[in-house]
């Protein structure tokens, strides 16, 4: 099982792809205890090797938190990583100062998200900072790169480029919908090509985001209740991880993906409300999930094949 746990939506940054909409002002945050309550339900229900992957917001705004839920992970033998913006690498010691505690803890994996939306708060210089400091400490790195058309027809950002020789990994993606408010990143700007991705869920993860609901998502975007299986403060995990192996919304983009539910969006006349072109199957399941019209459809469709299945709204 891998879980992701949103530990807060407060973030320094308020990149305007965002589609959580994290930033200085916001407030939700989950409590130390009621997070280690739910990573011991994960430990009874798993029967694999167990990951938690802590991110937010920004986690590192909380060390003391964040070492804790760390050492709580470890102590249940999973493998702990987490992602941060790297606003704390001022100079390589400092972030060796910050990660020697996390990785003593039991810290293996350190996420560092940049793109030209991160950069606009946290210098790349100190993406580099926190890359190199992570290497000195042990731990494996991703640089995590969210991309818009202009990155594809410009010359690489050069500090950025020289930021991630320090990765273990560089992960690349295409920024999905308008970011943090309507109109924040503008369709033209997003990498959008013709047609319909075909591909089921790439993720089996489930995540809890910051205001305590349990998703079926690793995103906290906007996915409306489609995507919502239960809240962390009224259930159990168990109960949660219970719909979305009963779910047949859940059932069946896991099995043959979001495209399936095209034919009843036609049948229903709401095909205009579909976009020419998406990122991948993540673009379109969102869209399907976040446009109350195309979700109420979605929902209809999958209990007309599997009515037996839960109910609408349980």
């Amino acid at each position: 099982m891998r879980l992701g746990i949103e530990i807060t939506s407060r973030c320094n940054a308020r990149c305007a792809h965002c589609s959580a909409a994290c930033g200085p002002q916001r407030t939700a945050t989950l409590g130390t205890d009621e997070l280690c309550a739910v990573m011991d339900q994960a430990a009874a229900l798993n029967t694999g090797q167990l990951e938690f992957a802590l991110t937010g917001g920004e986690p590192f705004l909380d060390l003391a938190q964040l070492r804790a839920l760390i050492a709580h992970g470890q102590a249940l033998g999973a493998i702990v990583g987490c992602v941060s913006n790297g606003f704390w690498a001022t100079s390589v010691s400092r972030g060796v100062e910050v990660l020697a505690p996390l990785a003593e803890a039991g810290l293996r994996l350190l996420g560092i998200s940049s793109s030209r939306f991160h950069r606009a708060f946290v210098p790349a210089e100190r993406v580099a900072h926190a890359l190199q400091a992570a290497r000195q400490c042990g731990l494996r790195t991703v640089l995590k790169q969210a991309v818009i058309e202009a990155d594809l027809s410009s010359a690489p950002d050069a500090d950025l480029s020289a930021a991630a020789v320090w990765a273990d990994e560089v992960e690349s993606f295409a920024v999905i919908g308008p970011g943090r408010s309507q109109g924040a990143v503008a369709d033209h700007e997003l990498i959008r090509p013709r047609g319909i991705p075909l591909g089921r869920c790439p993720s089996e993860d489930t995540m809890i985001a910051a205001d305590g609901r349990v998703l079926a998502c690793c995103s906290s975007g906007p996915v409306s209740e489609l995507h919502t299986l239960g809240d962390i403060h009224t259930a159990t995990l168990a109960r949660a991880l219970d719909r979305l192996r009963r779910d047949p919304v859940h059932q069946r983009l896991r099995a043959v993906g979001p495209a399936s539910f095209l034919p009843a969006v036609v049948r229903a006349g709401h095909q205009d409300r579909l976009r020419e072109g998406y990122v991948d199957t993540c673009d379109l399941c969102t869209h399907l999930a976040s446009d109350p019209q195309l979700a109420s459809v979605v929902r209809d469709s999958a209990h007309e094949t599997h009515p037996e299945r839960s109910p609408r709204g349980a």
